[in-house]
C-alpha cells in the first residue's frame, strides 16, 4: 500500500536548526518520494536554506513568526 503521508516539520527548533532540520527533509523527501514534508517557519530562513539545497519548489512552506 502506497499512501501518501503528509508531515508537519517545526524547521525553527532544535540544535543547528534551521539547516540541519532542511537538510534531514530534504533527505527524507528524496529517500521517499510518497510524503509531503510542510516546512513550517520563518519565510526568510526557509528559503534561504531550501535554496542552498537546490529545493525551493519541492515543499509546501507554512510560514510563521512564532513555531
Amino acid at each position: 500500500m502506497n499512501e501518501r503521508v503528509r508531515i508537519a516539520l517545526d524547521v525553527m527548533g532544535g540544535d543547528f536548526a534551521p539547516h540541519e532540520v532542511i537538510k534531514g527533509a530534504v533527505f527524507a523527501k528524496k529517500e521517499n518520494s510518497a510524503i509531503d514534508i510542510v516546512l513550517v517557519g520563518d519565510k526568510s530562513s526557509i528559503e534561504k536554506h531550501l535554496s542552498s539545497f537546490g529545493e525551493k519548489d519541492s515543499f509546501c512552506l507554512l510560514y510563521t513568526s512564532d513555531a
